[in-house]
């Protein structure tokens, strides 16, 4: 039970930035209305996972010898803090759908939007290091992207670059 809800919270919202991101702009109501669904049931699976979660390490699979396994540690605090990165990604998400009504490109919003709450639940749940870096590395990409959303701003695409370069020099010393 633990294993699945560990691959929902990570891959619903992964799944959801997926299929938010091919609805396209010529559904902006659709798109709110799945952002938003895909958000709420990754919190939901969260908040599950915290109901069950135990100090157990729960494995996927192996990367052999040299990167370890695929696995991840849902004891308190990694599921806390995966909660509240839903809860408040979900937050996020319903805020957004008023905020930005009217926007282009909507899709490519709540696709970095979704893909960051999966990454970040990823990151604060798993115990390899190449994973942690991994998952670091994408919430970093996504951190960008939605700092530079208005790519026609110099202003915001230097704080995307900036927020960048910071957080790919803490996934160095990662």
């Amino acid at each position: 039970m633990v294993k699945i809800l560990i691959a929902l919270t990570i891959c619903i919202p992964w799944l959801g930035a997926l299929i938010v991101w091919w609805v396209g702009d010529r559904h902006e109501k659709l798109q709110h209305i799945l952002a938003v669904a895909f958000s709420v049931l990754s919190g939901v699976t969260s908040v599950l996972l915290l109901l069950n979660s135990g100090i157990d390490t729960v494995t996927f699979f192996s990367l052999g010898d040299y990167f370890g396994d695929v696995s991840f540690v849902p004891n308190g605090l990694g599921v806390f803090l995966s909660t509240v990165a839903t809860v408040i990604g979900s937050l996020a998400v319903i805020f957004s759908t008023n905020y930005m009504k009217g926007e282009a490109s909507l899709g490519r919003y709540y696709g970095y939007v979704l893909f960051f709450i999966g990454s970040m639940v990823g990151l604060v749940l798993t115990n390899n290091i190449l994973l942690m870096f991994v998952f670091w590395e994408f919430t970093a990409l996504c951190s960008y992207a939605l700092i530079a959303f208005h790519n026609d701003d110099p202003k915001a695409v230097a704080g995307g670059v900036k927020a960048l370069l910071i957080t790919s020099i803490g996934g160095v010393g990662l």
